[in-house]
């Protein structure tokens, strides 16, 4: 679990030294980090506070991979390139199906059931519901996620720098618009 914090910071020095190769390295274990790791469905193979440890591990490498494109005309190997990479959305990353599968293992109260390394009291940091607001803007759930964790002020148990970065300006006034939270009963199909 150690490589996957070295493997993010290769990325973002990388990032900005222009230097494409310690770039893709990053990425690479990025990817396999997320997609070979978590399960096909995005939910861990573990427990829920592994997964949150691993995810704390990608999430700034995710933010900064935000947009970003090789330097102008330079290709690898292969002659590919990056243009606009968009770690939350593009195929076929899985990161997108790791964040549902946070926010959909939550029990009714907030709290992830406890199973392995997962304790009665763990549960979802603020920071994680910021990421998933701010990243995934045609999931409102996520909003309702984050005014219960945060308040519906948004300014409970909040990471400053993380809301101050990623927050769009004026998103507690959407609280009220958000739908109401349900989180269903699951089963994760791939955990068996």
């Amino acid at each position: 679990n150690k490589s996957v914090h070295n493997r993010s910071a290769a990325a973002m020095v990388g990032m900005c030294l222009g230097h494409p190769g310690l770039v893709r390295f990053g990425l690479e274990g990025l990817h396999k980090t997320v997609n070979n790791w978590f399960l096909p469905d995005g939910h861990t193979p573990e427990s829920p506070a592994y997964a949150q440890m691993t995810l704390n591990g990608v999430k700034d490498a995710a933010q900064v991979y935000r947009g970003y494109s090789d330097p102008p005309g330079w290709r690898d190997a292969s002659g590919q390139r990056i243009d606009r990479y968009d770690p939350y959305h593009d195929p076929p990353f899985n990161y997108a199906a790791v964040w549902r599968a946070n926010y959909l293992t939550m029990q009714g109260d907030l709290k992830y059931p406890p199973l392995a390394d997962s304790y009665v009291h763990t549960k979802m940091p603020a920071m994680f519901a910021e990421l998933m607001v701010a990243n995934y803007p045609e999931h409102p759930e996520y909003l309702s996620l984050l005014a219960e964790i945060a308040g519906p002020e948004l300014d409970r148990d909040i990471q400053p720098a993380t809301a101050i970065y990623y927050r769009e300006p004026g998103l507690e006034a959407r609280v009220a618009e958000a739908p109401k939270l349900k989180l269903p009963d699951l089963c994760p199909p791939e955990l068996r």
